[in-house]
């Protein structure tokens, strides 16, 4: 299966992407710390600056799944270009052979008390479903309940634990 990440990919690794995605052709736009490795079958680039290159990754791959972290997943993420660069994806997704598209952000989507952050989640989420319900993709929304701690190469599952249980407190 050939797979896009896009979005907020700067915690993407590789022993992630092997466990995740095994047997899978998977391409990484946007994380610098990734490196292309062919026998892998993993390809890195950065984020496209015009639509038309954009274009020319998703008719060059036909991926036929998509997951966008979204920046919300990151406690001070960078949120300039959020909806944008969501939308530009998702139309080529619509576009394309693309059966599954996954958007993973973080818990504020189900907040009822009204923030500027929360808004804005809430409206990146409304996007993903209007374009399922407009263009037939099949549009699943991944709410994970904690922040993924700010830029590291990488994280064990024991520090994961740690991290997880004091969130929890």
């Amino acid at each position: 299966m050939k797979v896009l990440l896009a979005g907020n990919t700067g915690y993407v690794t590789e022993e992630f992407v092997e466990e995740a995605f095994p047997e899978c052709q998977i391409t990484v736009l946007g994380n610098k710390m990734i490196k292309t490795v062919r026998r892998r079958e993993l390809i890195s680039r950065p984020f496209p600056r015009t639509e038309l290159e954009l274009g020319d990754i998703f008719r060059t791959y036909e991926f036929e799944a998509v997951v966008y972290f979204s920046n919300y997943l990151t406690l001070h993420g960078e949120l300039e270009g959020e909806a944008e660069n969501l939308r530009k994806i998702l139309q080529y997704c619509r576009k394309g052979v693309q059966s599954h598209f996954l958007y993973v952000t973080g818990p504020e989507g189900m907040y009822d008390v009204p923030t500027g952050k929360t808004l804005l989640v809430q409206n990146a989420e409304d996007v993903c479903r209007r374009y399922a319900g407009l263009y037939g993709l099949k549009v699943k929304i991944l709410r994970v309940p904690i922040y993924i701690p700010e830029p590291i190469k990488k994280i064990s599952f024991t520090e994961f634990s740690k991290l997880r249980k004091r969130c929890q407190e």
